[in-house]
């Protein structure tokens, strides 16, 4: 198209992949530049007043009302990050076209922007999964099928790559991405497609030079965060199950003239020393001054030394006057750390314990 029109300058926008597979022949002259993030007031705000006025081309009240309200709402996300403690030189969350494309389409559903973040990155995740357009027919009714498998998959992608740490969590090649997907046999059938469309369509995954990842870091966060919540409700549904099947047992091995509950070490066999009579712990308060005995404490009991000490300081405070000194069943040895889930998974543990009279190993 351009041989030998040497005063012609062409701008070639496309995806890598696309010239790399040889869809395209470009000269030897041709420099690659890659676009720089987006700044708010030179372009984000043009981009968004210019997509209402083309939807409101007749209503210019709705027009500017719409578009005064998404930027409040991109502007509120940004001071949001900073307010969590994001880093000032921190990736924008919106600092591309595509995900001012994406937050136009939440916002255009919503007529607003989600206060809460994990719902607008529900809502932003399940845009980008149910496209409405693509390289052809099929390729938007095979996305359109499978758009919960390929949910399932970027979760599974983005705890992968959260497991690697925070220098080689951001991106990971295409073996590497095969062998994560590959832990679960249901994918098998639909990795070639997922992997396909991260290259020429770059949606919720994008490829850059040989490399696979997020378009932005917050949205492979909230995907890990939706993988936990469903591994640990069903680590919680197992372990449920688990307690009951050992209290059921241990209740008819018990004496029924000296009724006790059996304590079970981390293997999960019978110990020789017997649990407090008390096992059943009380949902008193830790005053002093309450009337109820408290048999058992789940301390947080991180493993640090500092929290250690000053966990141990504080219960020896508390019950420095207490006729009974209840027990302490650590559960973080056995659960590992989950960080801000352990409250609940701790609490899920404890109410299981509690109906069925059984402690925690100590």
């Amino acid at each position: 198209l351009v041989q030998g029109r040497d005063a012609l300058r062409t701008v070639v926008t496309c995806r890598t992949a696309a010239y790399r597979q040889g869809r395209t022949a470009l000269g030897a002259h041709f420099r690659e530049v890659q676009v720089q993030p987006l700044d708010h007031e030179a372009h984000i705000a043009p981009m968004v007043q210019q997509a209402y006025a083309c939807i409101f081309a007749h209503d210019p009240a709705q027009r500017d009302r719409r578009a005064a309200s998404l930027l409040a709402g991109i502007r509120r996300l940004e001071a949001d990050r900073q307010a969590r403690g994001g880093a000032p030189d921190a990736e924008p969350l919106v600092g591309s076209p595509l995900m001012v494309r994406l937050l136009l389409i939440v916002h255009m559903n919503q007529r607003h922007l989600p206060d809460q973040r994990a719902e607008l990155f529900e809502r932003a995740v399940d845009a980008l999964l149910q496209v409405d357009y693509g390289h052809d027919e099929d390729d938007i009714a095979e996305l359109g099928a499978h758009w919960e498998t390929l949910l399932d998959m970027a979760q599974q992608l983005a705890w992968h790559l959260h497991q690697q740490g925070d220098a080689q969590g951001r991106e990971i090649d295409e073996d590497g991405l095969r062998a994560a997907l590959a832990a679960e046999p249901t994918f098998a059938a639909h990795v070639d497609g997922f992997i396909a469309h991260a290259r020429l369509r770059g949606s919720l995954i994008e490829e850059r030079d040989g490399a696979y990842r997020f378009i932005h870091l917050a949205l492979q966060e909230y995907l890990v965060a939706r993988h936990l919540r469903e591994v640990v409700a069903a680590t919680l549904a197992q372990l449920g199950a688990a307690m009951a099947r050992a209290a059921g047992s241990s209740s008819s091995a018990a004496s029924p003239s000296k009724p006790s509950t059996a304590c079970f070490s981390p293997a999960g066999e019978k110990s020789s020393k017997r649990c407090p009579s008390t096992a059943r712990p009380s949902t008193a308060s830790t005053s002093t001054t309450s009337t109820s005995p408290i048999a058992a404490i789940c301390p947080h009991a991180n493993g640090t030394p500092a929290q250690a000490a000053a966990e141990a300081t504080a219960l020896k405070s508390v019950f420095a006057d207490s006729a009974h000194k209840p027990s302490l069943h650590l559960l973080k040895p056995f659960t590992g750390h989950s960080l801000g889930a352990s409250g609940a998974l701790e609490t899920a543990i404890l109410a299981h314990s509690m109906r069925d009279g059984l402690l925690p190993p100590n």
